[in-house]
């Protein structure tokens, strides 16, 4: 859900900061692994259908990692 506000259209609908962001992240439960059925299944269901692979799509999984730690507390 959290990725999804990040990719609406309307930027007011989006995620206003990293900080609301990490919230969002934070209330979200752990959806565990996923297979890429289940995936395929999840997006259908939103029937966007399935994804194809990307061009170089080895099938295996990526893991993406975002750092949303306050750089201003950081002094940064």
């Amino acid at each position: 859900e959290a990725v999804l506000r990040c990719l609406e259209k309307d930027p007011a609908r989006r995620p206003q900061s990293a900080h609301e962001l990490g919230l969002a992240l934070a209330a979200g439960t752990d959806s565990g692994e996923w297979t890429e059925a289940q995936a395929r299944e999840w997006w259908r269901r939103r029937q966007h259908g399935p994804r194809p692979p990307a061009r170089g799509d080895t099938g295996v999984s990526q893991l993406l990692t975002v750092d949303l730690r306050d750089r201003a507390a950081a002094g940064q």
